[in-house]
């Protein structure tokens, strides 16, 4: 059975494996790479994608999921964190 767990997850592979940075720098210790799904409820997931990707490091990349009308956004952590405050207004 297909479901909305395993599309997502589909999703995050597709990143992982076509977002990977090849750079000579790794990332610190201190702010590794990670990814955070947000779930929208006001704001459409493919808009707020193209806002947001100027705001992210040479590292960083932003995915809509229309469906779910999720972002999926892999970054520096502290980028990340930055980048969810803005999505939620705090």
């Amino acid at each position: 059975m297909y479901n909305i767990f395993t599309m997502v997850l589909g999703f995050i592979l597709a990143l992982i494996c076509t977002g990977i940075s090849f750079s000579q720098h790794p990332a610190p210790r201190d702010d590794p790479i990670v990814i955070q799904m947000v779930e929208l409820e006001h704001a459409d997931a493919e808009d707020l994608a193209k806002v947001l990707e100027p705001f992210l490091s040479r590292d960083g990349r932003i995915t809509a999921y229309g469906p779910g009308n999720i972002l999926i956004i892999k970054d520096r952590r502290s980028i990340v964190r930055e980048l969810v405050k803005v999505i939620k207004g705090n």
